[in-house]
């Protein structure tokens, strides 16, 4: 997915079904490199046709208009072409956590969130989790985000040689479901076994 964020910034967001495959920073660093050529024109094309897939009809002139708007009507070539990329996954393996870490202390903006579903009497509940950069990293001014846009590295967690970082303890599923209502969708939606 391709969104533009309130600074201006476009976000690729790479988003997975079950555990992230192996190679998962790759493709968003691919798409992150394809969309950073995007200029105001590309992303006035881009939206224009989004919409007329969804049958609204609007100019090309409207549709960089109101991209405008949504930036506060400064938008800056030089920020499209450093794209923020947010990987969504349910798990990240070793190799894209710590590829991650390193990318990001390296100044390319890269996110892990993971994502659970569970259902709940009878209803889907997401929950989500930023697993890298942690809140911690982030508050910090010098160290943060706002050190990334000097150009200086993002420092990190990192993880144990051969070990990934780990959610956080509400995210994971519950050892003991207190009810089938309650369990993770993937537990709550297997087949029932057959007895012979």
């Amino acid at each position: 997915m391709l969104g533009l964020d309130a600074t201006g910034r476009l976000v690729v967001v790479e988003l997975k079904r079950g555990t992230a495959d192996r190679d998962v920073h790759l493709q968003a660093i691919t798409y992150a490199a394809l969309v950073s050529r995007f200029d105001l024109g590309t992303l006035a094309q881009a939206h224009r046709d989004f919409l007329s897939r969804r049958d609204q009809a609007l100019e090309i002139d409207a549709c960089r208009r109101r991209l405008l708007d949504h930036v506060d009507g400064e938008g800056s070539p030089e920020m499209l072409q450093r794209p923020r990329q947010v990987i969504i996954a349910a798990d990240f393996p070793k190799q894209v956590t710590s590829s991650v870490v390193w990318l990001s202390e390296m100044g390319i903006d890269i996110d892990l969130v993971q994502v659970g579903l569970w259902r709940v009497e009878g209803s889907l509940v997401a929950g989500f989790a930023k697993v890298y950069p942690t809140p911690e990293v982030e508050e910090f001014p010098d160290q943060g985000r706002g050190a990334l846009r000097q150009g200086d590295r993002r420092p990190g967690p990192t993880p144990a040689p051969g070990r990934a970082l780990t959610p956080p303890r509400w995210l994971r599923a519950p050892s003991k479901p207190s009810a089938h209502r309650d369990r993770p969708l993937a537990q709550a939606s297997a087949p029932p076994k057959r007895s012979r």
